[in-house]
């Protein structure tokens, strides 16, 4: 008989890099998808429409979670409500055997995991990115920081906590009304009339988008394991492999190499974007030596790149007119596209770590220079033992060593289908 899971992801955009993961399960299990429309239109939905039919997933639902971009209204406050009471409705949550979700933060996923599941159900927390914390702090974790000290000082798991001084009054007013409708409307006064029960927020839900843990906890890069095998029992945290469809051949030249980019806003002005463009192109210029094979480079922007920034860098790459660049669509999947390309460079990202994983023949840089300026001189940690090597701008070297700690021997990698169906089996 097949496993039932329930799969809770905020964000449909990191659902993407699951396909091939959820795929290996599909055969043995009856999946259904939760996400919202987290910057989701028509268009982008025909994308999860053909996920859902290719794995025959048993359901695929987004929940109308935001009004607009990522404005919650009142309106949208309700209509999260209502579509969560009609769906419980719909499909019977006491019968799933196990649940991925990778936050207990938001309400919607509060209420799933608190109020309809089972208690016999396994809950699983599914940690999708590689560590997010500031990296100067991972530093001290590393150097022997207490994990609890560390986890006071964060604000939901990325930026040290810090009290804004100075603010408008008609800020201060601003920020208390959207506190009180979030915390009294959305999570008391609305949860009590139409969920009875309560959804406060919890000790740590601030800092670490998690106070009641998970029964257990999958991460699919190595430095966020290291962070949560801190904060779990050891033997409830795995580090899991991602699946991946490549059938690559080393013999077998590629001639097309890959730029992946970060949001540019993160550079500053105008003028620093235009500044880190030229570095950027240089480096194509050689990746090109280093990669003779290499004939063309496409350019992928970030999935949430503003329209401005897109036209400003298409501008500006063809003003410097120092090498062919595709741009290609950023809608496209990275699992879709990492076997296309020889090599692949770009700013330290999730991306570049999803990319090493999904071709077992493609070589991925990380831009030094540039990836120090977004994530400071400890910005390498988050790329530990996943293969991927520096690109230095400065000296215009590419540096092959291995970013990995000294312990990685001691570690094993899961394969993802053999801790679900080991859960499930208990």
């Amino acid at each position: 008989m097949k496993k039932k899971i329930l799969v809770c992801i905020h964000n449909p955009f990191a659902i993407d890099n699951l396909f091939g993961t959820l795929n290996s399960i599909s055969d043995k299990s009856e999946i259904t998808v939760i996400t919202t429309n987290y910057l989701i239109d028509e268009k982008n939905k025909i994308k999860y429409f053909n996920f859902k039919q290719n794995l025959k997933l048993k359901n695929f639902f987004f929940i109308p979670f935001y009004k607009e971009g990522l404005i919650r209204g009142y309106n949208s406050i309700i209509k999260t409500h209502w579509y969560l009471k009609n769906l419980n409705k719909k499909i019977n949550f006491q019968e799933f055997d196990l649940c991925l979700s990778d936050t207990r933060f938001f309400i919607w996923q509060r209420i799933i995991l608190d109020k309809f599941l089972s208690s016999n159900c396994k809950l699983i927390g599914l940690y999708i990115e590689g560590i997010t914390l500031p990296l100067d702090k991972f530093n001290d974790l590393v150097n022997g920081e207490s994990p609890m000290n560390i986890v006071r000082s964060l604000h939901k798991l990325r930026e040290p906590s810090k009290r804004k001084k100075n603010s408008s009054y008609l800020k201060k007013i601003t920020n208390v009304y959207n506190r009180l409708k979030d915390t009294f409307f959305d999570r008391i006064l609305l949860s009590i009339l139409i969920h009875q029960k309560t959804f406060s927020y919890q000790k740590f839900d601030f800092n670490i988008l998690e106070t009641k843990k998970f029964d257990y906890k999958i991460c699919f890069f190595f430095s966020s394991y290291y962070f949560w095998e801190k904060l779990y029992d050891k033997n409830k945290v795995f580090w899991s492999s991602l699946v991946s469809s490549c059938k690559c051949e080393k013999t077998k030249l590629k001639t097309k190499a890959l730029f992946i980019s970060t949001l540019w806003d993160g550079y500053g002005s105008k003028n620093e974007i235009i500044d880190n463009l030229e570095k950027t192109v240089n480096s194509f210029n050689n990746l090109k030596k280093k990669y003779s094979n290499i004939d063309l480079i496409d350019f992928k922007f970030h999935p949430m790149e503003s329209m401005n920034n897109i036209k400003l860098i298409k501008d500006e790459v063809k003003r410097l007119n120092l090498i062919k660049v595709n741009f290609i669509e950023n809608t496209l999947t990275l699992q879709e596209i990492a076997c296309n390309y020889s090599c692949v460079i770009g700013v330290m990202s999730n991306a570049l770590l999803y990319l090493q994983n999904f071709c077992k023949t493609i070589d991925v840089y990380c831009l030094k220079l540039l990836s120090e300026k977004i994530a400071g001189r400890y910005f390498y940690l988050k790329l530990i033992n996943e293969n991927i090597k520096i690109y230095d701008e400065i000296n215009d070297n590419f540096i092959n060593d291995e970013i990995a700690f000294k312990d990685i021997k001691k570690t094993k990698r899961y394969n993802f289908r053999d801790i679900i169906f080991s859960l499930t089996n208990e």
